[in-house]
């Protein structure tokens, strides 16, 4: 990657110092693969070796690619899961509830997850600690046996969301598996 310093663009040579992408991207990710992720115009897409976009140059924000070839990319506030081909497998719907923004993902469940944790302001913030069937946040981020509202003291006196009699308190068990019941 090299930088045009007289106009703070990027682009590429090759081993000979050749120019074989232009210097006119205003960013430029290094290859994962056989693509990069290259900014021109405020603008972003995904770039193959030749110097060809591949997809469409729209969003505003491409994350990393996952382990399984995918990306998250935003266009119009709008998010989607794209491919190296830069083909978009899945728009993600997005919306506002309560306050908090949050995604669509398609689940059967029709669940939709928040777009950052509970008690956290961004993405990559970590937010609040909860324990397991606890709906008020753990002040010292510790979970020792003996500070768990459900749990008698040890692992197996649990009072509550428990599915097992051997950890249940005296063979207690509810079945409960998820916080809709205790609202």
């Amino acid at each position: 990657m090299v930088r045009d310093n007289d106009h703070s663009w990027y682009g590429f040579i090759n081993e000979r110092y050749e120019e074989c992408i232009p210097c006119i991207y205003q960013r430029i990710e290094p290859f994962e693969g056989d693509v990069t992720i290259v900014e021109l115009a405020d603008k972003y897409a995904l770039m193959n070796k030749h110097g060809e976009i591949v997809g469409h140059l729209k969003y505003s924000e491409i994350g990393d690619f996952s382990d399984d070839g995918y990306a998250r990319a935003t266009a119009n506030d709008k998010y989607c899961l794209i491919n190296r081909k830069g083909e978009e497998i899945r728009l993600l719907f997005t919306g506002i509830y309560e306050g908090h923004e949050y995604v669509d993902l398609g689940l059967p469940s029709g669940t939709l997850w928040a777009t950052c944790n509970i008690g956290a302001d961004k993405p990559e913030d970590y937010g609040n600690y909860y324990a397991w069937g606890e709906t008020k946040p753990q002040s010292n981020n510790s979970y020792p046996w003996s500070s768990y509202k459900y749990a008698n003291g040890a692992y197996d006196k649990l009072t509550k969301c428990c599915n097992k009699s051997d950890y249940g308190n005296n063979g207690f068990t509810d079945n409960q598996t998820g916080l809709a019941d205790r609202r």
